[in-house]
């Protein structure tokens, strides 16, 4: 819910800042941001620091299920065309 987030929830129902979604190469990772454990994925809870590689249409919350607040993640090889494109400006 944070004004730097991709995603944010009106309310103050939730804290600010619950996870992080992100990327490390070609892969995507969930990472806990509270020691409370709201945040499920796999029917895991995940605590502050616990993180997870993301697959395509895995599904997390930040909310114990069954919840309105989860998504499904879409991950396709094709959106990764970036990493190992190289242009004329580049230098080996």
């Amino acid at each position: 819910t944070g004004d730097d987030c991709h995603v944010r929830l009106l309310g103050d129902t939730l804290p600010e800042r619950i996870c992080k979604v992100f990327k490390e190469g070609r892969a995507w990772l969930l990472e806990g941001l509270l020691p409370d454990g709201c945040v499920h994925h796999g029917g895991r809870q995940l605590f502050s620091g616990d993180r997870v590689s993301l697959s395509d249409r895995d599904c997390f919350s930040v909310a114990r299920p069954p919840t309105p607040l989860g998504w499904q993640v879409r991950i396709r090889e094709e959106d990764n065309w970036y990493i190992d494109h190289q242009s004329d400006r580049e230098h080996p």
